[in-house]
């Protein structure tokens, strides 16, 4: 995208009460907040996939909100995330997006 393309979509879709600005500069915080949301969430996961029946419904669901959160750098995945990341990452052919965090 051109510059002039990505400035006229920042201006029409300005976050609601912020600024990307001003969410970019909180970042920290959101990641500190995001690293001890993951803590929790990695413990419900059971082995390869959410449910300990294997794939589910709440893996397609759940793969890929996380997938999108590999394009941020600075999440701390726990242990059991990143097996189940590189598990469904395999499982659906479609890569985590690390190689492009920013």
């Amino acid at each position: 995208a051109t510059k002039a393309a990505s400035a006229m979509w920042v201006k029409n879709h300005q976050l609601s009460g912020t600024s990307f600005e001003a969410a970019f500069m909180a970042s920290e915080e959101y990641l500190k907040q995001l690293n001890s949301k993951l803590e929790k969430l990695a413990e419900m996961i059971h082995g390869d996939t959410v449910n300990e029946g294997g794939v589910s419904y709440d893996d397609i669901t759940s793969w890929p909100n996380l997938r999108r959160l590999t394009i941020a750098k600075g999440v701390l995945w726990p242990e059991k995330l990143r097996k189940y990341l590189l598990y469904m990452e395999d499982l659906c052919d479609v890569p985590i997006l690390e190689v492009m965090a920013i």
